[in-house]
C-alpha cells in the first residue's frame, strides 16, 4: 500500500472498517460513519505508517500505544449507549495521538479531553486543529480527577486501566450517560513498563451507566491497556 496515494488510504480504511469492525458486531451507523471520515494513518507515527490499518495496537510514544481499530469502534459504540444522534458532551481520559478523539468528535457536541503528558495534547492539539476539529477541548489532567469544571458529561470515555471505576468518575457522569474502560489488574515489570515478560493482565472493559442516580455496572470483552496513572498522595 502506497502511504501516499489517497484512494489506496481510503480503500484500505473501508478495508479495515469491514473487516474488523462491522464483521465483529459494531451496528451503530454513527460509530461507522465516523470510523469512515477519521483516517487512522493521520494519527499514526510515521516509521509506523505502512500498518496504519492493521488489525492491532500500534507504538505511539514515551511507551504508549495508539489503539486497534476495532477496540476504537467498541468503546465509541458502548459510549453511546444506543444513541441515533449526537450526544452532547464526553470526557476522554487519556488524549493520546488523538484517533479516539476524532472519532468521538463526530459523535458529540463537545469533546473534552485530558492526559497527564503534556506532549501528547500539544501534538494532538495541533493534529485535530490541523484537521478542522474545533470543539475539543484539552487539559492537562490526572485521569483519576477527571475535569470537574465541565460536568456532568453525558459519556466518559477513558483508554486507559484502573483497578475499579473511580468514583470522581462516576460523580461527573450525567444521569442517563453511560462510562466506558477497561478495569483490572496491570502488572509491571522491575523497570516500571506494564505487562512484563512473565505477567498476564487481568482486565476487562466495563461500561457504566446512571438511571435515575443509580448506576449498573456490566463487565464485557477481556482487553489489554496500559494503566492510569494513580494519582500521589504524599
Amino acid at each position: 500500500m502506497s502511504v501516499e496515494d489517497p484512494m489506496n488510504l481510503r480503500m484500505a480504511n473501508e478495508t479495515m472498517i469491514r473487516k474488523q469492525i462491522i464483521s465483529r458486531g459494531v451496528k451503530n451507523e454513527l460509530v461507522i460513519k465516523a470510523m469512515r471520515k477519521v483516517l487512522r494513518h493521520e494519527f499514526v507515527s510515521e516509521e509506523y505508517s505502512a500498518f496504519a490499518y492493521s488489525d492491532s495496537a500500534l507504538p505511539y510514544s514515551e511507551g504508549q500505544t495508539i489503539s486497534q481499530p476495532y477496540i476504537v469502534a467498541s468503546m465509541a459504540e458502548i459510549v453511546m449507549n444506543g444513541r441515533v444522534s449526537k450526544g452532547k458532551r464526553i470526557l476522554e481520559i487519556g488524549t493520546g495521538s488523538g484517533y479516539q478523539t476524532a472519532v468521538l468528535a463526530q459523535l458529540f457536541e463537545h469533546v473534552f479531553t485530558i492526559d497527564i503528558i503534556p506532549s501528547f495534547l500539544e501534538s494532538a492539539k495541533a493534529r485535530l486543529d490541523s484537521l478542522g476539529y474545533m470543539n475539543v477541548s484539552y487539559a492537562q489532567k490526572n485521569g483519576y480527577d477527571g475535569w470537574i469544571e465541565h460536568f456532568p458529561y453525558d459519556g466518559i470515555l477513558t483508554s486507559c486501566a484502573a483497578s475499579e471505576v473511580p468514583e470522581t468518575l462516576l460523580h461527573q457522569l450525567a444521569d442517563g450517560g453511560c462510562l466506558t474502560m477497561p478495569v483490572g489488574k496491570v502488572e509491571q515489570d522491575l523497570d516500571g513498563y506494564p505487562y512484563g515478560k512473565n505477567t498476564l493482565p487481568l482486565q476487562h472493559m466495563f461500561t457504566v451507566t446512571k438511571n435515575n442516580f443509580v448506576t449498573e455496572r456490566k463487565k464485557l470483552y477481556p482487553v489489554m491497556f496500559l494503566p492510569m496513572i494513580a494519582p500521589f498522595f504524599g
